[in-house]
Parts: structure tokens; sequence; C-alpha cells
């Protein structure tokens, strides 16, 4: 049994005559009634009465029309499901996104991707960059949001990479607080608050770096897994930290923040796989390649 055995079943038994129901379905009458002859014998029924002048239902065709009809309709709607999976317009996609993200590039990118897709359904997953690369080779991600430093590796490519400066911040009852511009020496004393190495292994080791070229090592008094609770954790009163100039979109009492003086700049990549896809994932990536958010300077 096939579709279009059930199509000339159905055309038939609406049309009731042959020739009609052969150019509904723009075939010969010969291979209709071929199209009939096999479905009945392969249903062992006979769904047809037929005299040289009119053509019926049976009785077990009746029976059998409705249930006909509705596997026709559960086809047309697979059809139109497929294709609007094909165009990308539905869908599912997991989207990983680094903890600073929120307060960059991702609510906007998030808004444009949901105007130009709306019938996808993007599951967002927060995650570490080295987390978020594990799991697009694992395939439990399609796409990350992540810093760059970390590096995309075999198998993966940056679709989009968006640069971003770091900033000062500083308890507001602190002395540096007043300053306009900061440079890494003035911090040479103050304890430090540091996203652990572990989370950000890139972010962590050029900080470190900047403060040898800079005279000094760092004083960690703390460590935290993100950079908001970094960010937090300074507005208690408990040292400085150097972070992304977008965390200020965090606003947290009692923080301040101070444009650094050296030019120290991470990325957030948006990073997928090189060889999985899927039409969502091709309209995000479009989306994506276009985007231009208004990350602070």
């Amino acid at each position: 049994m096939d579709l279009t055995q059930l199509t000339a079943f159905v055309t038939v038994a609406e049309e009731l005559h042959f020739g009609r129901a052969a150019a509904r379905c723009h075939l010969s009458q010969s291979a209709v009634s071929k199209q009939i002859a096999q479905l009945e014998a392969e249903l062992e029924l006979t769904l047809f009465a037929r005299d040289r002048r009119s053509v019926r239902l049976t009785s077990v065709g009746r029976q059998l029309l409705p249930a006909a009809v509705g596997v026709l309709d559960t086809a047309a709607a697979l059809r139109g499901t497929a294709r609007r999976i094909r165009q990308g317009d539905i869908g599912q996609l997991r989207v990983g996104f680094t903890p600073t993200a929120p307060h960059g590039i991702l609510p906007a990118l998030m808004r444009a991707f949901r105007q130009c897709c709306p019938g996808v359904v993007a599951e967002l997953h927060e995650q570490s960059s080295e987390e978020q690369l594990r799991s697009l080779r694992r395939n439990d991600l399609d796409v990350g949001i992540l810093r760059a430093g970390t590096g995309a590796g075999p198998g993966l490519k940056a679709v989009r990479t968006f640069e971003e400066r770091f900033s000062v911040v500083v308890g507001k009852e602190h002395p540096l607080a007043r300053r306009k511009r900061l440079a890494l020496a003035d911090l040479a004393k103050e304890p430090w608050v540091l996203v652990h190495r572990d989370a950000s292994p890139s972010v962590h080791a050029m900080l470190l770096d900047a403060c040898r070229g800079a005279g000094f090592s760092p004083r960690i008094a703390q460590t935290v897994s993100q950079v908001h609770a970094a960010v937090a954790v300074v507005a208690s009163g408990i040292g400085v930290s150097v972070v992304p100039e977008s965390a200020k979109h965090t606003r947290t009492p009692g923080s301040v923040f101070v444009p650094l003086e050296e030019r120290l700049t991470t990325a957030l990549s948006i990073v997928c796989s090189d060889s999985e896809s899927s039409p969502a994932l091709e309209r995000f990536v479009e989306v994506a390649a276009r985007f231009s958010p208004a990350l602070p300077r």
C-alpha cells in the first residue's frame, strides 16, 4: 500500500467516476484503475461496485474511506512540517553560553533570532567555555557562545567573533573608585578577586601575564566561578578585579567600573560544528554572521 493508491481510492470515492478522478490525479484512467485494483488485492477487499454506467462505494469501501482520508491528511501535514524544517522556520536549537555572555551579546542576539525564526525553540544552557567545547564535540550542543581565546579546535568553527575590552571593578567606597582611568600597576598592592583558572583558562592566563608585564604578580584574595560573582565579591569590599566591560551591565550595587589604561581584550565567539548542521542552526548562523551588538567600548 502506498500514498498513490490511497489518493486514487479517495479521489474515485469523491468523484464516483474514473475519468474525472484520473484528471484530478494527473494520471490516465487505466493507471487509476490499476492503482485501485492493486489496493483491493492488497487489502483483500472490494472497494467499488462498477458497471458500465456507474461507480459506487461498497459497504467496506465506505468504512475504509475515513481512515484513508486521515492517512492522506497526516501525510500532507508531515510534508508541510518537513518543508518548514527544511526552511528553518521550526525546529529546536541547543545554545550554550558562557556566564559573561548575558551581559554582552546574548539577549540582543536571541531577540534577533526569535524575530527571524519565531517557530524555533531555543534551549539555553549556561556553561563555561571549556564545557561548551566538550558539549559541542559530543553533539550535546548545536552552537556555543564562548570566549574565543579557548580555541575552537578540530571539528569546530567560529562563525562570528566579537572583541571586548577589560575594565577594572572596585568597591564604591574604594579610593580608586574616584579615578577616571587605572593602569594595572595601580592594582599591584590590592587584593584581587579572579575567576578561577578552570572556569576560563585563557582569560585567567592572560590577566596573570599582563600583571607580570606590569611588574607584579597579583595577590589573589579569592577565586570565583563566574564574572558576575567576581563583581559581587568586589562590591562587598573584598579586593578588586579586572573583568570584561560588558559585566558592568550586571549593575551590581556597590561596584564601580573604571576604564583600564592597558588595552587588554577578550573575545566572544559563536562556535558550532564544521560538519553537523540543521536548517535551524543554519538560520542562527546567518543571523549571527550579520549581527553587530553594541558592546561597551
